[in-house]
């Protein structure tokens, strides 16, 4: 089956221990409560296979890089969603803070909260290059060993840039790994530490971008696609076209309506393959016709080839001429009035289809669809419509009954002579 992969790529820099602009807790912390929860909805969607990496220097010097899962997971670089999400590291019991929209009162509420990845901040910040460098080599394998459904989705987490490194140059090595649905898509979220300097979000353009470490991180991030900008548009964001993946001094609500694109590149994903349905056994001594699929006729009945998906009652006779209807035994259906059965021995004229009309009760050819009271005459000028006896009605006034003994001359609406009104 087709996969797709997602990584949550985590700068571990000492500036993640800073508390995040407009929150209440650290930014690693924040980062970290933002992955568990993409984690968490992956459940009943398309399997994918994900990994969570993090990166920073150790007290020597020396780069540390891999994965950051917990538990039975740690040291794996890839993990299928719907294990993850069947087997969580451990449960979390946490306070949410609920809102009542009546009231506008905040109730605390506790949740459990799963856990799968072990996030730690480190003595020191790595550079790019390497990281990217090492993103590409497990992109390569992945491709090597897996049928892609979908481009690689990469989310990386900063906290601060440097002045004088280019990001847009250390995301070059992902240039060489290709799929045939494209390139990785690369979308960078810059957490913020400062309330007062706001969210700069998903720019089309670096023209109004401050200058410096922003202008590169604009270049090393991937144009979003239509689904993405569907989902953002659904989260209250409102990229223009052609809008990159970067939030830069994002706050933690900009950091998960980012992670909801993830929920729409997956349902756009196959389905997870099925076990093979076991069909259902119809009961003892029940046949169903190879006409009817699906529905079970009860026993002895028969089922004509010309009703498919009804089953008839047992001795009653279908014709052929009235399809999907059953009239009762014995009443003869003629084949002018199809789909309705008459009344034993009431005679259907054939001029009046889809109507039973009462026994001698005669029906003029001229006033189709309606019985006139016996021994009405009904004029052949008045379709439809019956008149008191012996009632005239002129040919110039149609559909209309006139009262006994009222005449309508040609003229009889107009004034003989106009008045003219004039003014002194």
């Amino acid at each position: 089956m087709n996969r797709a992969c997602v990584i949550f790529l985590i700068d571990e820099a000492p500036s993640m221990r800073m508390r995040i602009a407009e929150g209440t807790h650290t930014k690693m912390e924040s980062i970290a409560t933002a992955v568990n929860s993409a984690i968490r909805q992956m459940e009943g969607r398309p399997p994918v296979d994900v990994a969570v990496i993090g990166y920073h220097r150790n007290v020597e010097g020396q780069a540390e890089i891999g994965s950051r899962f917990g538990g039975p997971f740690a040291g794996q670089i890839w993990v299928s969603s719907d294990v993850l999400t069947a087997n969580p590291v451990r449960v979390e019991e946490r306070t949410r803070q609920v809102v009542n929209p009546a009231t506008r009162t905040i109730t605390p509420m506790t949740v459990n909260f799963p856990v799968w990845c072990e996030l730690q901040v480190g003595p020191g910040k790595m550079e790019y290059l390497p990281v990217f460098e090492f993103v590409a080599n497990v992109l390569q394998d992945w491709t090597q060993n897996t049928q892609t459904a979908a481009p690689p989705l990469i989310f990386s987490f900063l906290s601060d840039l440097q002045p004088g490194v280019s990001i847009a140059n250390a995301v070059v090595p992902l240039g060489k790994v290709s799929t045939p649905q494209g390139p990785p898509m690369v979308l960078q979220f810059h957490a913020g530490t400062y309330a007062n300097v706001p969210a700069i979000k998903y720019p089309a353009a670096p023209n109004f971008l401050p200058y410096g470490p922003v202008q590169e991180l604009f270049f090393g991030c991937s144009i979003l696609t239509d689904p993405m900008l569907h989902s953002l548009r659904q989260n209250q964001e409102f990229p223009p076209p052609g809008g990159k993946g970067l939030v830069y001094n994002g706050r933690m609500i900009d950091m998960v309506r980012m992670l909801g694109i993830l929920n729409v590149c997956q349902n756009a994903l196959p389905a997870a393959e099925q076990t093979t349905e076991v069909p259902s056994e119809s009961p003892a001594g029940t046949s169903v016709p190879p006409s009817v699929p699906g529905m079970a006729s009860s026993a002895s009945t028969p089922v004509p080839p010309s009703v498919p998906g009804m089953a008839s009652s047992a001795s009653t006779p279908v014709p052929p001429s009235v399809p999907g209807m059953a009239s009762p035994a014995g009443t003869p259906v003629p084949p002018s009035v199809p789909g309705m059965a008459s009344s034993a021995g009431t005679p259907v004229p054939p001029s009046v289809s889809g109507m039973a009309s009462s026994a001698s009760t005669p029906v003029p050819p001229s006033v189709s669809g309606m019985a006139s009271p016996a021994g009405a005459p009904v004029p052949p000028s008045v379709p439809g419509m019956a008149f008191p006896a012996g009632t005239p009605v002129p040919p110039s006034v149609p559909g209309m009954a006139s009262p006994a003994g009222s005449t309508f001359g040609a003229d009889a609406d107009r004034d003989p002579k106009p008045t003219l009104y004039t003014t002194s």
